[in-house]
């Protein structure tokens, strides 16, 4: 059996929300967006790419905005 992290609706404090299939597909979902992530970590820290210390530090932190700009529309699409 899977022990799963978080409380289940049998402990009295959450109601599942997704069936068993369901949870399966985002367990995999989030597999792939993790091996997804890691896979790019890989390819931004590799030497190759690495095209001097100013454009390093100006890129880093651009990726990492860019990431948080898509997730805010995403949110603010999803509110409207």
């Amino acid at each position: 059996m899977k022990k799963h992290l978080c409380k289940r609706a049998s402990d009295g404090y959450l109601v599942d929300v997704l069936n068993k299939a369901q949870r399966e597909q985002l367990d995999l979902l989030i597999c792939i967006w993790l091996a997804t992530v890691a896979a790019f970590g890989v390819w931004w820290l590799d030497p190759s790419h690495f095209t001097g210390p100013v454009k390093f530090t100006f890129n880093s932190p651009e990726v990492r905005s860019a990431r948080a700009r898509a997730a805010a529309i995403k949110r603010w699409s999803n509110k409207n």
